[in-house]
């Protein structure tokens, strides 16, 4: 589902940001990728989600060298993906439903279709009876979960979620680890980045990233 093979990138003459990154994460398969601040989380996302490119390596995402995608061929790519970026990016004088309803549009869903699948992913986190109020009146936790929903209304073979659980208190964070179990299909692949050291994830793969390169991976 998700292979790189000796990727690296570094901007201009800087130290490397990623340096010889190896890792493979298949089909249905949930990876914590764990680093402390700049440990190079995001930078590695920015490359799965086609907005940067490696100084040198390859990645296959979904059977596709991404690298080389034209621009046609990456839009198409991207509608694969779960994007959860680690700045919220919702639009602050919508509705719920609005901020979802626009991704479907987008793709060229009925609105029979979208009203439907907007309840069902809403539901799914727990804000289907806020679905009318403006997503700036909702608490910062909520509008995590709102990217979530937006995330996964597409039905998305991949969900890349990058420090989605940064700041929260150990209640919300294990909401938000039953949130995507319960949103995850079989077959679809999960990379969940975070720098907290008191995650509760368990029995899952764990990858960790500490000076541009992967330093252990392991099962937690």
């Amino acid at each position: 589902m998700i292979r790189f093979y000796h990727v690296s990138k570094k901007y201009d003459s800087s130290d490397f940001v990623l340096n010889n990154i190896n890792l493979s994460i298949k089909q249905g398969e949930w990876v914590v990728l764990r680093g402390k601040e700049k440990a190079g989380k995001t930078t590695l996302f920015k490359l799965l989600y086609g907005i940067d490119q490696p100084t040198s390596g390859e990645m296959i995402v979904c059977g596709q060298n991404i690298s080389r995608l034209t621009k046609n061929k990456l839009y198409n790519y991207r509608r694969q993906l779960g994007i959860i970026p680690q700045n919220v990016n919702l639009l602050n004088n919508r509705s719920l439903y609005s901020n979802i309803d626009l991704v479907l549009r987008f793709y060229g869903f009925s609105s029979k279709v979208r009203k439907a699948r907007i309840y069902e992913v809403l539901s799914l986190v727990g804000l289907e009876k806020k679905i009318d109020i403006i997503s700036s009146k909702i608490s910062d936790f909520e509008r995590r979960k709102l990217m979530i929903a937006r995330a996964v209304v597409n039905n998305p073979s991949v969900i890349l979620a990058d420090d989605l659980d940064t700041g929260l208190n150990l209640s919300e964070q294990e909401e938000i680890y039953q949130i995507f179990k319960r949103v995850k299909t079989q077959d679809m692949a999960i990379l969940f980045s975070t720098k907290e050291e008191k995650c509760l994830l368990q029995g899952l793969r764990e990858v960790r990233l500490e000076n541009a390169m992967i330093q252990e991976i392991k099962f937690i």
